[in-house]
């Protein structure tokens, strides 16, 4: 789903203008990620949590060029599931597993 089809379908969904719906999705998304370059953490209860992870650098071979490359270290935001979305998307599981 993209932004576009997002925002559409909250405001369908609350009966607000898809411009008045715009809006509030794009404060929300530049709050959290203002909150995960802050913070390096961002918890939303009974949906997940986001975290800034440091990645090392590390090199790459290239088999078809016969060299290594380098590539640099960065930042990468992780997600894990919680609560209400775990149990949304795997329904089977066992409910007292927290993995």
């Amino acid at each position: 789903m993209r932004k576009r089809e997002l925002v559409g379908a909250i405001a369908q969904e609350v009966g607000l203008q898809p411009r008045e719906v715009a809006k509030v999705v794009d404060a929300l998304l530049g709050r959290l990620a203002d909150e995960l370059l802050e913070t390096r953490r961002l918890e939303i209860s009974d949906f997940g949590v986001f975290h800034v992870q440091e990645l090392k650098e590390r090199r790459l071979y290239v088999p078809k060029r016969k060299e290594t490359i380098v590539i640099p270290a960065r930042r990468a935001v992780k997600f894990r599931e919680v609560g209400e979305l775990r149990e949304r998307l795997n329904p089977q599981s066992v409910a007292g597993d927290k993995s």
